[in-house]
């Protein structure tokens, strides 16, 4: 006998579900594909990658899927907005990175509150779930999720990879391991995030790395070093937690994506007359979280333990809030204002390359619709008949103070510790903390471009000597292009001209101020992926009214960007992108040659790991973890990148003041009291960088005081070198063995 007929109802339901196995099966053997490629051992990286998502990668779904939980909390506010749940996300990562920082500032993240926090958020997202049975609003799932695969596949093998192994754009992630990272160790060994005068950044908001010392305390991280471990916090272990990081910036790229198909129904959801306009619309959403998910760049940084990402998802809902339906003005005026705070809180550029962007659609499409909205939102991107001027109002006003209320716990911490509150800037108003006129200067310097007008034009899409700092990086491919495109085809049509203007001046406010407020580098323009969506958005939109021309030019547009991404990726590390997925960050940190060695507490130690780093079995850091002496101090000179370098270890930014400055000024031509000075301090071991010391030396960044001639007099005194590399200028010196008279 035949199977009895299905109902409609049924038959889409069972689509759903098979669509949805193909999906997953997909997603696996997509990661699968990429973990096994440029390994050495193939199977120990796909294994090794799969226990990475399994663990660290979990602990950071769990973080994004509480933080979505816990803003139903202000769901009240824009329950009747069609787009309730984009915005509860958005809302939810600022109210989540928020606690994270504030506990973490007041001394009170620990594991109960860490564990209490992220948990609330997932027992109030259950509830909401089986509430309002959301899985039966779920849509068929056809090609267009599909496209989102690749780019989640490959982020999600990237990211198993440790810290300062990929991405040769990001010098293998050196921000990551000099404060991104390196920072959250000492919080969580400290017990409170607070400024340090040896890292600069510290004085940042530091929202996002907060959350990395969430996950830290969430999972246990211990604050010391236990007996029988070669490190602590998120490298205790196997340092299966230091992966957390770059799996929660992952999440974000997700959840971005996400945000950016909801932002685009959202804008033009009403200019939908037909089912078939629906279901294009539909298309194109999917299309454009693609997009965003594929894009090199994006998967770069979203790999890597850095915080540009939730610059990008709390932008995308700042977007959605601004011109979404169904909000009271006063409302949407506090969701904006918080949701672009604390963007700002994890990375302060997201004022000008989020906050202006946002602004101009929000007020643009206030003042263009009058009532009737740009978007064609109705009432819901403006306000109701003359009436409209007052809300505009109020929404500009009480997002203000809204803002700045969600940067005060920064603001009054960095008040509190060195009189500036948003320290190292404005110095000239605030004071400039602990640092020095010539500090403050070199910073200032280093972190603006001095060129003319004309340069900085040029800088946005030629190279400068030889690389491509703008729109035109590779790592961008056809984005810009495709947006500029959008921008074209949106005002060519008489449908979409107004808000291609608007978006357009969106636009330039964004590019304008990274070109005059910042030192213009390429991955500084990823806050303005949001509005470059909006762009293309509407492009695809105003090319597929009579055909499906815009849709298929967007499938294009990914198609490439998701080629370029894997090309990148395969390229790195001469073609062995893997080669660690398996090793993980027990590679750096030393618990992988203990493994190989048995014990290591015998002596020769040293002797039989040089053997293994003959082999390439042992970077500088695991060298220095094993062989020297535990407990004892080490100081590092010239290179900042300490997170890999056991505790405790004493190291200073470029901006900062190195320990040995006093020595030297105090005992010009001593070198032997410089080694007696640091000697008193409890340092016993100097891990000299030459060449890190003469590059930033010949920059004119370094502490002007410690020249590489100073220390390369001063280690002729320090006898023979306990370890030492050559071929990049590095050693480490053992001052109880130095000559010092």
């Amino acid at each position: 006998m035949g199977a009895p007929d299905q109902s409609p109802e049924q038959e889409t339901q069972r689509r759903e579900v098979s669509a949805g196995v193909v999906a997953l099966v997909a997603l696996v053997l997509g990661i699968v594909l990429l973990a096994g490629l440029g390994a050495e051992d193939p199977l120990g990286s796909i294994t090794g990658a799969v226990a990475a998502i399994a663990s660290s990668g979990v602990f950071a779904a769990l973080y994004v899927l509480g933080a979505w939980g816990l803003g139903g909390l202000a769901r009240f506010g824009f329950a009747g907005s069609r787009e309730a749940s984009a915005i509860q996300l958005g809302v939810g990562l600022a109210l989540m990175l928020t606690l994270s920082y504030g506990l973490g500032a007041l001394g009170l993240l620990n594991p109960l509150t860490a564990i209490a926090t992220v948990g609330l958020g997932l027992v109030l997202g259950a509830v909401q779930v089986v509430r309002t049975q959301v899985w039966r609003r779920v849509g068929t799932l056809a090609w267009a999720p599909m496209c989102w695969l690749g780019g989640i596949a490959l982020l999600a093998v990237a990211s198993a990879s440790p810290a300062g192994w990929l991405w040769g754009s990001e010098f293998g992630g050196y921000d990551a391991l000099s404060y991104h990272l390196q920072l959250p160790q000492e919080w969580i060994a400290a017990g409170r995030i607070e400024p340090v005068t040896h890292n600069v950044y510290s004085y940042l908001p530091s929202y996002v790395e907060s959350a990395f010392v969430h996950l830290g305390h969430m999972t246990f991280a211990p604050r010391e070093i236990v007996a029988g471990d070669v490190h602590m916090g998120l490298l205790a272990g196997s340092g299966w937690r230091a992966l957390m990081p770059q799996y929660l910036h992952a999440a974000l790229v997700v959840a971005s994506a996400w945000l950016v198909r909801r932002m685009t129904i959202a804008l033009l959801i009403d200019r939908c007359s037909t089912e078939e306009d629906r279901q294009r619309l539909d298309v194109i959403g999917w299309l454009a979280g693609a997009l965003v998910v594929s894009t090199p760049w994006v998967i770069v940084v979203g790999s890597l333990a850095y915080n540009e990402v939730a610059v990008v998802a709390l932008g995308a809902a700042a977007m959605i809030t601004a011109v979404g339906d169904g909000m009271r003005p006063a409302m949407r005026g506090a969701l904006v204002g918080l949701l672009v705070g604390v963007a700002c809180g994890a990375k302060p550029t997201a004022l000008f390359l989020v906050g202006g962007p946002v602004g101009v659609v929000l007020v643009g499409s206030w003042v263009l619709g009058r009532g009737s909205g740009v978007w064609g939102l109705g009432s819901g991107a403006g306000g109701r008949g003359r009436g409209w001027v007052g809300a505009l109002g109020v929404v500009v006003g009480v997002g203000c103070v809204v803002g700045v209320a969600a940067l005060a716990p920064w603001l009054v911490r960095n008040a509190v510790h060195g009189g500036n509150p948003v320290f190292p800037q404005l110095t000239g108003v605030f004071g400039s903390a602990h640092w020095s006129a010539e500090q403050v200067a070199k910073y200032a310097a280093a972190h603006r471009f001095d060129g003319s007008v004309g340069e900085r034009l040029a800088l946005a899409v030629l190279p400068d000597e030889g690389e491509y700092r703008g729109m035109s990086h590779p790592q961008w491919m056809a984005f810009w292009l495709a947006v500029v495109a959008g921008m074209i085809a949106s005002i060519a049509r008489r449908e979409t001209r107004r808000a291609g203007v608007i978006v357009g001046v969106g636009l330039g406010v964004g590019l304008v101020s990274w070109l005059g407020l910042t030192h213009i580098q390429s991955r500084f323009l990823l806050p303005m992926v949001p509005t470059g969506m909006l762009a293309m958005a509407l492009g695809a939109w105003s090319l597929s009214r009579d055909r499906r021309v815009g849709a298929r030019a967007l499938a294009v547009v990914v198609a490439i960007q998701a080629l370029a991404s894997a090309g990148i990726f395969l390229s790195q590390r001469d073609g062995a992108p893997n080669l660690l997925t398996g090793v993980g960050p027990a590679y750096f940190s030393g618990e992988h040659a203990r493994r190989l060695l048995g014990d290591v507490s015998e002596r020769g130690v040293a002797d039989r790991l040089r053997g293994l780093e003959q082999l390439g079995q042992v970077p500088a850091t695991a060298m220095m973890n094993l062989a020297l002496e535990s407990g004892e101090a080490v100081l590092m000179i010239g290179d900042a990148t300490a997170f890999y370098v056991r505790p405790p270890v004493r190291y200073h930014t470029t901006w900062d003041r190195s320990p040995l400055r006093e020595m030297m000024l105090a005992s010009p031509g001593e070198p032997g009291a410089w080694t007696r000075g640091l000697r008193a301090m409890g340092v016993r071991y100097v891990d000299i960088s030459f060449g890190e010391l003469a590059r930033l030396g010949a920059e004119g960044w370094y502490d002007d005081a410690v020249t590489a001639q100073r220390v390369g007099l001063w280690s002729a005194t320090l006898g023979e070198p306990v370890l030492g590399w050559p071929e990049i200028g590095r050693v480490v010196f053992d001052l109880e063995r130095a000559d010092t008279p």
